[in-house]
């Protein structure tokens, strides 16, 4: 019974820490558009954006570090063009990233919120509960979509349900075994 116990309370920690981690990028993401909206407003008076939140928000969402966005720039009859980072030149108010670093921002706020409330719904959580085992492979860098992945998962459940009577099915055995010589 204790076995079950403790499996219950680390599988209601992950999901916690699941949980918590969702409604923090949500926070993050949502009042780093409103400093940005607000610094853009006050012409660059208010206080700076973090560059740092709105980089960890996007390489987590986008699997990237960088946004490159074509520049062309006009000057009488030469024209050149450039490539800028989004990412790395925000906050600014360059019109040429502007609404670019807008776009992203908004985007982001939208994911992270979408992210949030389905995590809160009893299906999301019940499917990452069931995938807690696959999240531990993907943490330690095995790729989640081989089909020995899934087999992996399988085996883990069932072994993890199953330990107490299976433990106590071995101990029997071997007691047998010791007592047939």
């Amino acid at each position: 019974m204790l076995y079950y116990i403790v499996l219950l309370a680390v599988i209601s920690l992950f999901a916690w820490i699941e949980y918590d981690t969702k409604k923090s990028d949500y926070k993050q993401a949502k009042l780093l558009n409103e400093q940005f909206d607000e610094w853009i407003k006050s012409d660059a008076t208010s206080q700076k954006p973090s560059n740092a939140i709105f980089a960890e928000l996007y390489k987590k969402r986008y699997g990237k570090e960088v946004h490159p966005q074509n520049i062309v720039q006009r000057n009488g009859s030469v024209i050149s063009t450039n490539q800028v980072d989004v990412v790395g030149s925000f906050p600014s108010l360059n019109r040429h990233i502007l609404a670019p670093q807008i776009i992203l921002l908004n985007n982001l706020e939208a994911y992270y919120e979408a992210e949030y409330y389905k995590i809160k719904s009893v299906k999301a959580m019940t499917l990452y509960i069931i995938s807690l085992p696959l999240q531990l492979l993907k943490y330690i860098g095995i790729d989640d979509a081989k089909t020995s992945s899934r087999i992996f998962q399988l085996l883990i459940w069932i072994i993890g349900l199953f330990l107490p009577p299976l433990k106590d099915l071995l101990i029997s055995f071997l007691k047998f075994l010791m007592s047939s010589k």
